[in-house]
């Protein structure tokens, strides 16, 4: 089978489980804070946006340097060094909220989403190096499951740990995961030309006019390749989801449908989503087997659009529930519909600053969408309201990329032989 070979590669394993340890670092510790949040600013919900928007802002800071750095610079000490600062950091956390800081614990959160934005770029760049063209779809679908895996498991165990252990005990659990992560890359093997594909460079080499000639080339190159320029617009539209479905359905259920108990029912929800989102990808799998990858992507907009607008206008838990597993079901289908075959189409000296040009226009998205939810909620627009906007824009978009796709793309041959 494929994916037992896949993981014959002692270097894919090893990133794999990097991926796995440092995504769970990043879930716990932000699921638990938020949760600490709402918690101490109940009535200020404007609070727990705050904390998303700390974890999305880092990206447009940032985002000339993520590409150049993961071309130009050795890749697995990116990867690694990142998570050891992210650990530090972590502990950083600690200290802030044990002298009850919220403002340095803001500030900290922010930065170390800053480092850890380093790592996905490097971490991606080395497997493109390590993986033949066959093995992407496998590991797209792998990573996918990973993500399924997290959702199902992540919530729940920052919940069971905020609940038993305190939000000092989640955050160190969170340090601990980065750090195994670092070691994990670390014991990679990999061959310096994937390492260093544009050979050995220096930091005296890096100027802001080099980072900006960097970006611009990744700039160019997606927009000089129209099937690269349409896949990479779909990561925009990811950045308003997932901005929209960290807080929508915590709100929801706090201030909507379960006041009193919304924190149990966040787990079960998180246990539900992750079902879903497991099930979606084993689905999504066989489905890119079978039909256009295009085709994959818009019905899981429809999928996805329909349960969100009818989980706006729901006022029962368990139908509200039922309607969060469609959504968690369809948004693997999105991923492998969009994302599946863009190593295979991009240079692998260039891979880097593609990705660095992704990056921040997805959390660009993501922080527009968390500012307008910041702003208007609950003083201008309700909860069921921001449902409605959430749900119909992916209406749209459904619509807009199966006109896109099917114009322009769906009669060339790179589209029957990639899609």
């Amino acid at each position: 089978m494929d994916i037992i070979r896949i993981f014959k590669n002692k270097n894919y394993t090893y990133l794999f489980l990097a991926n796995v340890t440092s995504s769970m670092g990043n879930k716990i510790g932000l699921i638990a804070f938020t949760l600490y949040i709402l918690t101490r600013f109940s009535s200020q919900p404007i609070f727990a946006t705050i904390t998303e928007l700390m974890y999305s802002l880092p990206m447009l800071v940032i985002f000339l340097f993520i590409g150049a750095v993961a071309d130009r610079f050795d890749r697995k000490k990116i990867a690694s060094w990142a998570d050891f600062i992210c650990a530090f950091l972590s502990l950083g956390l600690l200290f802030s909220i044990a002298i009850d800081s919220i403002v340095l614990s803001f500030f900290i959160i922010f930065v170390r989403s800053a480092v850890s934005n380093f790592f996905g770029p490097a971490q991606r760049a080395i497997m493109q190096g390590i993986l033949t063209e066959k093995e992407y779809p496998v590991a797209t679908g792998l990573n996918q499951m990973v993500n399924s895996i997290l959702i199902l498991v992540g919530s729940s165990i920052s919940i069971f740990l905020y609940w038993h252990i305190g939000i000092e005990g989640a955050i160190l659990v969170d340090a601990i995961s980065y750090l195994v992560s670092g070691l994990l890359i670390q014991l990679c093997n990999i061959k310096v030309e994937i390492r260093l594909p544009n050979g050995e460079k220096s930091w005296k080499d890096v100027s802001i006019v080099a980072l900006l000639s960097d970006f611009s080339k990744g700039v160019r190159y997606i927009w000089n390749n129209k099937l690269v320029l349409a896949i990479s617009s779909a990561f925009f539209l990811f950045g308003i989801i997932n901005a929209g479905y960290a807080l929508i359905p915590t709100y929801a259920l706090k201030y909507k449908l379960a006041p009193e108990s919304y924190e149990t029912v966040l787990l079960w929800m998180g246990i539900v989503s992750g079902v879903g989102s497991l099930f979606g990808s084993v689905v999504g799998s066989y489905l890119a087997t079978k039909m256009k990858l295009y085709h994959i992507a818009v019905l899981s907009l429809i999928i996805m659009g329909s349960s969100v607008v009818f989980s706006g206008l729901t006022n029962n838990v368990s139908i509200f529930i039922l309607l969060d597993f469609f959504i968690s079901l369809a948004f693997p289908l999105l991923n492998i519909g969009f994302g599946g075959w863009l190593p295979s189409l991009v240079d692998p000296k260039i891979i880097g600053r593609v990705y660095g040009c992704l990056t921040p226009m997805m959390m660009l998205s993501h922080s527009v969408t968390l500012g307008i939810i910041a702003v208007t909620f609950p003083v201008y627009i309700s909860v069921s309201f921001l449902f409605f906007i959430h749900g119909t824009c992916m209406l749209l978009a459904a619509i807009f990329y199966y006109y896109i796709f099917q114009k322009n793309f769906a009669n060339k041959r790179v589209v029957e032989q990639q899609m």
